[in-house]
Order: C-alpha cells, then structure tokens, then sequence
C-alpha cells in the first residue's frame, strides 16, 4: 500500500538534490510499485521507501530546471537534472 503522504523531494537551495538516497527508474508505474513491495519485503520501512510516479518527477525536474540558472547552482549537477526529466518522460 502507498503511503498517504509522500516524502518531500530531497533538495538543495531548490534544486532536485538526492544526495544520500538512490534513486531507481522503472519503464512503468507496475514495475516501480513491484520493486517497492521487493525492497519493503526485504526488510526496509515505509518510511525509507518512497515511490514518485513519472508527472511528479517531471514536475519537480521542470521546477529544478527554472532555478539552475541562480548563481547559487555552482556546483550542482543541472546534467543529472536533465536525465531524471529524461528518464521520467
């Protein structure tokens, strides 16, 4: 079961920052809530496991993508941006 509220997007002075999670792409929604139930069987807790569907991350990726151009972006990696955006699309 899904949890009723979603962990907020990991970010750094807005931007898209997992940064201690990983994150694991899935060709369809079917596929990604498998691998949820396989890590929650294998021991992880709900609350280590959160699953975004593809319009989340394409909105927080989008949302990421208008603050890169801030002079506080050195540093952050806008090209892994891109690809989760890819990826999500």
């Amino acid at each position: 079961m899904a949890k009723a509220v979603r962990a907020k997007f990991p970010t750094s002075f807005g931007v898209f920052s997992p940064t201690g999670h990983i994150v694991m792409a899935f060709p369809d929604d079917k596929r990604a809530e498998m691998a949820r139930g396989a890590l929650l069987a294998g021991g992880f807790g709900e609350d280590e496991v959160t699953r975004y569907n593809s319009a989340d991350v394409i909105r927080e990726s989008e949302r990421s993508n208008e603050q890169a151009a801030s002079p506080l972006q050195i540093g952050q990696d806008v090209a892994k941006i891109a690809e989760y955006l890819a990826l999500a699309k």
